[in-house]
């Protein structure tokens, strides 16, 4: 059995991420604020998630794909459970290392 994987961001980039890591196996909560994406992920056979800190509640490794500097932000602030979080997002570095500082804590 593996570990539970979370994923927030189900767009393109996050969707793929989460059909090929439930093939393999794995156990995949996501979350996405549209709700269609969730709804694909359910069908595809993981768990949505209300929120973002519910998938970090729910898995100790979060991957993140994003589509703006502020949904990184936002999101970063919400997640107070540690995990550890694996950014996918095409981002500035500056944004990225506020991220870091953010869920350094």
């Amino acid at each position: 059995m593996t570990r539970p994987v979370g994923v927030i961001g189900l767009g393109i980039m996050g969707s793929a991420m989460s059909a090929n890591l439930i093939k393999a196996g794995f156990t995949v909560h996501g979350y996405d604020v549209v709700p269609g994406p969730r709804n694909t992920l359910k069908e595809a056979g993981g768990h949505p998630a209300r929120s973002a800190a519910e998938v970090a509640e729910n898995a100790s490794v979060v991957i993140t794909s994003l589509p703006s500097a502020d949904a990184l932000h936002t999101v970063a602030a919400e997640l107070t459970a540690r995990v550890i979080v694996v950014e996918t997002s095409t981002l500035p570095i500056d944004d990225m290392r506020r991220a870091f500082e953010t869920l350094k804590g």
